[in-house]
């Protein structure tokens, strides 16, 4: 008997410990599975609540909130009235297409946990910019690019491109440096010399915390869709977000010219609020705008202020989201309020938006800067109104009826805060159409100005041999795409360029004949331009007025290179000095180089498929460029394209280029530098010394 019943114990201690293993192993399972969509938007949120704010001023960062001086500022900040039905829309098309929602690809349970333990209080700007790394951007990255990978998703939100957040200190780090300095060194270098720079009284320091970087499937092009600001949430509290902007605010009338503090406590609480928001949104607006970027936001942490500039540059709309208070518990839709959910739909939304035409940036330059020292006026605030924090409900609260507490009329009639009120009611009564947010408008125009810019990016090419003629006075091309539109024989080249630089001079709308590329160089951008009234069509490099020296340069080395234009180099039309700058991704093109398309950059992902054929073509046209006594000075696979059409590489970007009188240096170089001081900037000693490291730069670069 007591056998059997040790017989029996022993079964139990097997069945439980056979119940307890199958228990872990369907823990590992649910903890290591993939999420489904709902359930990485709800891990999201969790893990985004979680931040822990330190307000010990001990232990923070204790510098200027913003500093506005010398930025543009925008006349109207206007609330974004149907934001929210925009960003439903996203979410909307995706809900209708595939099983998209129900497929568990998203990051585990175990992942976030990695991702929570990572985590730190926030205490300074840099730990409020990692901890949006790793709870917001990189999950933001990670739904972008399931999408991408859906097909039905992909088509309906018309998601074709990467996306990554970059600073202005690592955007060219991974070989791109071109769009860094496109963003930041064109816009940004000081020196005596330039004296174009010292003109323009809307040249600023500094650029944003971070950009979203499209990066496109087809052409490897990149341009930034908006500019994020970061502010720590100890220095500006969810408080002063919502109170200072719980109503539309025209910054000179209700700001800058409103030095003079209220004399009651709550009115006064209420002005320093208004006064910080405009001068945190006019330094990102200052960016965004002179970059030529439509959209921005600005995180806390807690807070997000979403930006869009509409068609008037002078104008900004927001809409101020709190993911902790909007995702309600009764509201089937509460998800899609979560911060990841709101940057995703975001990005969806300035993803498929052009960039401003030229007329938009002309009406940009007129803005003023700001000129009143808002520190000296933060600084005579007492501290207990710098840092008042009402309840994040009361915030909440202002933030949905669009203003405060309802004490206004127990207020004085004649103070600065009663007064503001009563000329924003005003405005909001007579106003009519101009509080409409920007996107029924804006999409209208959007929707027009895709067309257009459509229509100039999709026309063809005109053929090497069609510009060629062009350039030296010889036959049309039969095979040109556009050659029904060149007429009975070319154009002298002098006639050409007069017309080219006179259809720049006065074609600025969203029709324009010409369209940025998004595709950089190190000193310079890519357009195409059409020649309207003849159809020729062809690529411009541009450079600003301090770079100019180089693009010379690369003219006259195209000179140089005659014999070998169409086949290894392009075809180069002249050097245009133009009348009025063409503003191109912050940076302010003076000069413009004329030249037929050769193809797509190497590292272009249609171009993989004949990887295998560009070392032979790369030391082919290294070769023959020798032979004409070049030294390009810069072979790397950035400085080549390639068509797939033709099976041409060409060799491109020769602004360091030099002349070669012997097989190691020429005494005098193509730009008219002496000996020692062109050795200096050359890189090989020989030409035999570039085509080697040619070749092991192709090396890596295929491997």
């Amino acid at each position: 008997m007591d056998r059997i019943k040790a017989l029996e114990e022993t079964i139990r201690e097997k069945d439980r410990l056979l119940e307890e293993e199958r228990r872990r192993r369907e823990e590992i399972e649910e903890t290591t599975r993939g999420s489904s969509l709902q359930e990485f938007l709800e891990r999201c949120h969790d893990l985004h609540t979680s931040v822990q704010v330190v307000t010990d001023k001990t232990l923070t960062t204790q510098g200027e909130i913003t500093n506005p001086d010398n930025r543009l500022y925008p006349k109207r900040i206007l609330r974004w009235q149907d934001f929210e039905a925009s960003q439903a829309a996203v979410w909307a098309r995706i809900g209708e297409s595939s099983d998209f929602a129900s497929r568990q690809w998203f990051p585990s349970r175990n992942d976030f946990a990695y991702v929570r333990d990572r985590l730190r209080p926030i205490s300074s700007e840099s730990q409020l910019r990692w901890f949006e790394a790793l709870a917001i951007e990189n999950m933001v990255v990670d739904l972008f690019q399931r999408a991408r990978e859906d097909a039905s998703v992909k088509q309906v939100l018309g998601v074709d491109s990467e996306i990554n957040f970059q600073d202005h200190t690592n955007l060219g780090d991974d070989g791109n440096s071109e769009l860094a300095r496109m963003m930041q060194d064109l816009r940004l270098q000081q020196s005596t010399k330039r004296t174009e720079r010292q003109q323009s009284p809307h040249r600023h320091r500094g650029t944003a915390d971070q950009f979203c970087v499209l990066q496109s499937a087809d052409d490897g092009s990149r341009r930034p869709s908006l500019a994020i600001e970061f502010k720590a949430p100890h220095k500006l509290s969810t408080h002063t977000v919502s109170a200072g902007l719980k109503e539309e605010i025209q910054t000179y009338e209700d700001v800058i010219s409103q030095i003079e503090e209220p004399s009651d406590a709550e009115q006064r609480q209420d002005w320093w609020c208004q006064y910080v928001m405009a001068a945190t949104l006019t330094q990102l607006f200052s960016y965004m705008v002179t970059q030529g970027t439509r959209y921005g936001y600005l995180s806390t942490g807690q807070a997000y202020v979403f930006l869009r500039i509409g068609d008037d540059p002078s104008e900004v709309y927001f809409s101020v989201q709190i993911p902790s208070l909007d995702v309600s518990t009764n509201d089937e839709r509460r998800l899609h309020h979560t911060a990841v959910a709101q940057v995703f739909a975001f990005i969806v939304q300035a993803a498929g938006e052009s960039g401003p035409a030229q007329d938009w940036h002309q009406r940009r330059d007129l803005l003023s800067p700001w000129k009143v020292d808002l520190q000296s006026i933060l600084h005579a605030m007492p501290e207990s109104i710098r840092t008042n924090c009402r309840p994040d409900e009361d915030a909440e609260s202002m933030r949905k009826n669009g203003r405060g507490s309802d004490e206004e009329g127990r207020r004085s009639p004649e103070s600065p805060s009663e007064q503001r009120r009563r000329r924003i009611q005003t405005r909001s009564v007579t106003r009519g159409r101009g509080t409409q947010a920007p996107s029924n408008h804006g999409n209208a125009t959007q929707g027009s100005d895709s067309v257009v810019r459509s229509s100039v990016k999709e026309r063809p090419y005109c053929t090497h041999s069609c510009l060629l003629g062009l350039a030296e006075g010889g036959d049309l091309d039969s095979y040109c795409p556009n050659s029904r539109l060149h007429g009975s024989t070319h154009l002298r080249r002098k006639d050409f360029l007069h017309l080219v630089k006179q259809q720049l001079l006065v074609d600025t709308g969203v029709d324009a004949s010409c369209v940025p590329l998004n595709i950089h160089g190190a000193r310079g951008g890519l357009l195409k331009v059409t020649l309207a009234a003849h159809g020729y069509t062809f690529v411009a490099k541009g450079s600003e007025k301090h770079n100019f020296k180089h693009l010379h340069n690369e003219r006259q080395t195209y000179r140089r290179l005659r014999t070998l234009q169409g086949t290894h180099v392009p075809v180069c039309l002249g050097l245009l000095e133009l009348r009025r700058v063409y503003h191109y991704s912050g940076a302010r093109l003076s000069h413009l180089l004329l030249m037929s398309w050769g193809g797509r950059p190497l590292s272009a992902p249609l171009n993989k498929t004949f990887q295998v054929c560009f070392p032979k073509l790369a030391e082919s046209a290294l070769t023959a460029i020798h032979r004409e006594k070049i030294r390009h000075n810069d072979a790397e696979p950035r400085n080549m394209i390639f068509d797939i059409a033709s099976m041409r590489l060409m060799v491109i970007d020769f602004e360091r280029s030099t002349s070669i009188s012997s097989p190691s240096f020429a005494r005098i170089s193509s730009n008219g530098v002496t000996e020692q001081t062109a050795k200096k900037r050359i890189r090989y000693r020989s030409a035999e010394d570039e085509l080697v490291a040619m070749r092991n730069c192709m090396h890596r670069f295929l491997q």
